[in-house]
């Protein structure tokens, strides 16, 4: 089992990857330390690809990094000879998720979607069981804002929701980050 499960949660750009990578180097001083990646290739977002750039250049050179898919289950698996591992973050990981999981228009794609999500985090937790790392997991809160003028975008706020409170409620410890400052929740 998990040495330690640390959930960490904040709105966009409210500090949650700097407050966890600071952690991690923390906790993993003087042992190793695996970052698992989520987002995967951003293609042409030119965005996106800064953004992913801007977060390999703040890892520090020495931890291993995983690309994951959408098996998060497998990539902790990968990563169980680590003192720590780092997940940054589930947002992406749920994204991934929703857009395998079919039309979004199709009558059924909530269901698909949720069971997709459901299964993958059933993954993920036999996975947490399996390891004696220390893992942090990042994400985004997406419930406090305006709701999603989508069907997709409500079906992905429900999923990342849902998959939030429960890794949260799995967690030692889990922070709030608003504005550069965390707030410690349990």
């Amino acid at each position: 089992m998990a040495v330690e499960l640390v959930f960490v949660t904040g709105g966009v750009r409210s500090g949650k990857s700097r407050f966890a990578l600071e952690e991690a180097a923390r906790l993993g001083e003087n042992g190793t330390v695996t970052f698992v990646a989520t987002a995967g290739d951003p293609g042409g977002d030119m965005d996106m690809a800064r953004r992913v750039a801007e977060h390999r250049a703040a890892r520090p050179g020495d931890w291993a990094t995983i690309e994951a898919g959408t098996d998060l289950g497998s990539a902790l698996r990968q990563a169980s000879a680590s003192d720590v591992v780092l997940i940054d973050d589930l947002t992406q990981w749920a994204s991934r998720i929703l857009l395998a999981s079919g039309d979004p228009e199709a009558p059924g794609f909530r269901a698909v979607a949720e069971k997709a999500a459901d299964g993958a985090l059933a993954d993920l937790f036999w996975a947490l069981d399996e390891i004696s790392a220390t893992v942090i997991v990042v994400t985004n809160e997406v419930g406090s804002g305006v709701s999603p003028a989508t069907r997709l975008g409500n079906v992905y706020a429900d999923v990342l929701g849902a998959l939030n409170r429960r890794v949260a409620e799995r967690s030692d410890r889990a922070y709030l980050l608003v504005s550069g400052l965390s707030v410690r929740l349990k």
